[in-house]
């Protein structure tokens, strides 16, 4: 080797850390290199990203608008992601966001119609400790098919994550006026301990504010749930969710003393409640039986006896045995009602039975705004039988029939 290539190769290896310098500073730089990030990263998925504005860089802070992601099926849509990078970190295998926003982020789920049950792995390794002073995903959908699987309005907070787990701190979570703040923690390795504690609210139009304390606990293949709902409503459960990759069997107790729920029903100030109810099934099908103990001063104790279960948003009253202390009055019902919207879409079957009174069998259907439906009552020989029309919100009543 010549004197003169041998310079000029000590100087091309003196060079070279400048040269590799001077690279990573334009890719995390510039607003050219961040494009240049972006095409590498769409290569890397197959050609299935795309972004219709890119604006900043890496190190200085990033505003990205239209994101589209296709990974097979899996279509991954986000309509603003901003991002502010501490670089320096990187170096040490550390991935440091001071804030990271996600708005309009929609996630559509193709439907395997054989799908492989999950089965955790023996425990996750991350290939950085990845640490989030603060994030913000607001209105996110899941949908399944053309089925909607999850919507919430906002989940934020302080998050990490490193061997020894995930973290999330001083988070809030929105969904259909549900607000969840706290903390959670899940471990990366068998058996997924978790642990959580939140403060609940949930506000609905025209009804107060009912708030309450949930912990969670266990293992991710066993999760333990304790609720606590604020007086009036005084309740309390304990709910275990296992195998929630796969069959999702739910059990629990549900219990209430002296609980008032006028705040929620108008018209039922003056009663207090008391419940002991056990919780079974899926999460999928959840079924509910026990007792329900209502008292007013002025009227004798009532007892229901009830199974229930929930279908999607249908509730289906199974049975309901309702019977009055100190007398032989016995009221037995069955029907459905459709939790969707405030109007709840119902039908219900019932018959009265009282050795003092006619018998009484009444079919109904409707909502809270109109219901109609038909009337029978019978005692030695009389019958009566007519139409109902109901406007339950408007405490309103018309009957009309014939007796023979």
């Amino acid at each position: 080797m010549t004197a003169r290539a041998l310079r000029l190769l000590k100087l091309s290896a003196l060079a070279l850390p400048f040269v590799l310098l001077a690279a990573v500073g334009w890719a995390l730089g510039t607003n050219t290199g961040l494009h240049f990030l972006l095409a590498r990263a769409d290569a890397a998925v197959g050609g299935g990203l795309s972004v219709g504005t890119v604006e900043g860089s890496l190190a200085r802070g990033f505003v990205l608008e239209g994101i589209e992601l296709r990974l097979g099926e899996v279509r991954i849509s986000v309509r603003r992601l901003a991002a502010d990078l501490q670089p320096l970190p990187l170096l040490v295998g550390k991935l440091a966001l001071e804030r990271l926003e996600l708005d309009g982020v929609a996630v559509v789920l193709p439907v395997d119609p054989d799908p492989t049950p999950f089965v955790l792995p023996p425990r996750i390794d991350l290939p950085l400790h990845v640490a989030v002073e603060r994030f913000a995903l607001r209105e996110l959908s899941i949908t399944i098919g053309d089925t909607p699987a999850l919507e919430l309005g906002e989940v934020s907070g302080r998050a990490s994550a490193d061997a020894r787990g995930l973290r999330i701190e001083e988070a809030r979570i929105a969904a259909q006026g549900l607000k969840a703040d706290g903390s959670l923690a899940l471990a990366l390795a068998q058996p997924y301990p978790t642990a959580g504690a939140l403060r609940l609210t949930l506000e609905r139009e025209g009804l107060p504010p009912i708030a309450g304390n949930a912990k969670l606990s266990g293992q991710l293949e066993a999760l333990r749930f304790s609720f606590g709902l604020d007086a009036p409503l005084a309740a309390r459960a304990e709910l275990a969710l296992d195998d929630p990759f796969g069959a999702k069997r739910i059990t629990g107790r549900i219990e209430t003393h002296d609980a008032d729920l006028s705040p929620v029903i108008a018209a039922l100030d003056s009663w207090r409640f008391d419940a002991d109810l056990a919780l079974a099934g899926t999460l999928a099908v959840p079924q509910l039986s026990g007792r329900l103990d209502a008292r007013r001063a002025d009227l004798p104790a009532l007892r229901a006896d009830l199974g229930a279960r929930l279908d999607g948003k249908v509730l289906q009253l199974e049975h309901l045995a309702l019977t009055v202390a100190g007398r032989q009055t016995r009221i037995d019902a069955r029907g459905r009602i459709t939790l969707d919207g405030k109007d709840l879409p119902f039908a219900i079957d019932l018959t009265a039975t009282d050795p003092a009174l006619p018998d009484v069998v009444l079919a109904l259907s409707g909502d809270l705004v109109r219901a109609a439906g038909r009337l029978a009552a019978a005692q030695r020989g009389g019958r009566l039988d007519a139409t109902l029309e109901l406007e339950p919100r408007g405490a309103r009543a018309r009957l009309r029939g014939t007796i023979a």
